[in-house]
C-alpha cells in the first residue's frame, strides 16, 4: 500500500512538473551593443545582452539599459514553449554644443528654433541634422551635422552681410495714399506719402507711421538684402 501511494505520488509531481513546463516560453535578447541590463515588468533580471530568460506564457514587459544610450522598453506576448527572439540595436545618447562668432545667432536644428548661441542641447539621437544659424547683420549659415553620440562641439565663423536692402512705404487710410511722419527704430525718416529708405542693413526694423488726428501704427518689418519691401500700412481714427 505504502509503495502504490508512493508511485501515485511521483506521478502526481511528474504530471505537475509536466505543467509548469508546459506553461513557459523562452525570451532570448540581443543587443547591439551588447551588455545591456535586462528587466523584466519592472524587475532586474540581474542579467545582460545576450541572454534568455524563462517567462511565463502572457504578456510581458521587457526593458534595456546601458549607459550612453538611451532605454529600449517592449510589450511582448509569449506562449507556452515559445522561444521568442529578440534583437535589439540601441540608439546612442548624443550631446551637441554650438557656439557662433559672434553670437546671439538663432539657432535652427531640423527646422526648429532651439535657442540662441552659445548652445547646448542634451539627448539628442545619434544620426544627421541640418543645422541654421541666422543673426540680423550676417549671411546664413546651413550645414549638415553628424551625431555619432557622446558630446559633440564646434564654433561657426558668420560672414558679415555687407549687401543693403531697401523698404518702400506708402501710408493709406484704407484707399487712400495719406501724408504721415514714418519712424524706423523710433528714429525720424521722413514725412511723405510714399517715402522710399534705401541703403539699409538688413535685419528686423521697428516702424512707426504717426499723423495727428491719427492712432499711430507699428508694425515689425524685415529687411532682406539685395531685396526691396514695399509696405501699405493703414492707419486709421
Amino acid at each position: 500500500m505504502r509503495i502504490k501511494k508512493l508511485g501515485i505520488l511521483l506521478m502526481m509531481m511528474l504530471l505537475l512538473s509536466m505543467v509548469t513546463t508546459a506553461a513557459l516560453g523562452t525570451l532570448v535578447i540581443k543587443s547591439e551593443p551588447y551588455g545591456a541590463k535586462v528587466y523584466i515588468d519592472g524587475k532586474e533580471t540581474h542579467k545582460s545582452t545576450s541572454t534568455a530568460i524563462s517567462l511565463t506564457s502572457g504578456n510581458h514587459t521587457y526593458k534595456l539599459v546601458r549607459e550612453g544610450y538611451f532605454p529600449y522598453n517592449e510589450t511582448i506576448k509569449i506562449g507556452d514553449n515559445e522561444i521568442l527572439n529578440k534583437n535589439i540595436k540601441l540608439k546612442q545618447i548624443s550631446t551637441y554644443k554650438i557656439d557662433s562668432s559672434p553670437q546671439g545667432a538663432k539657432v535652427y536644428i531640423n527646422g526648429i528654433v532651439r535657442g540662441k548661441t552659445p548652445l547646448e542641447i542634451k539627448n539628442l539621437e545619434a544620426g544627421e541634422y541640418n543645422i541654421k544659424l541666422t543673426h540680423n547683420t550676417y549671411f546664413d549659415y546651413t550645414k549638415v551635422t553628424k551625431l555619432k553620440g557622446g558630446k559633440t562641439s564646434e564654433k561657426i565663423y558668420l560672414k558679415k552681410n555687407t549687401q543693403k536692402g531697401h523698404l518702400r512705404i506708402k501710408p493709406t487710410t484704407g484707399t487712400t495714399p495719406i501724408a504721415a511722419k514714418i519712424y524706423l527704430n523710433e528714429l525720424y525718416r521722413g514725412r511723405a506719402e510714399i517715402l522710399n529708405l534705401k541703403n539699409l542693413n538688413p535685419g528686423i526694423y521697428a516702424l512707426r507711421i504717426s499723423r495727428e488726428g491719427y492712432k499711430d501704427t507699428v508694425q515689425l518689418v524685415q529687411v532682406k538684402s539685395n531685396q526691396t519691401v514695399i509696405l501699405d500700412p493703414k492707419i486709421s481714427k
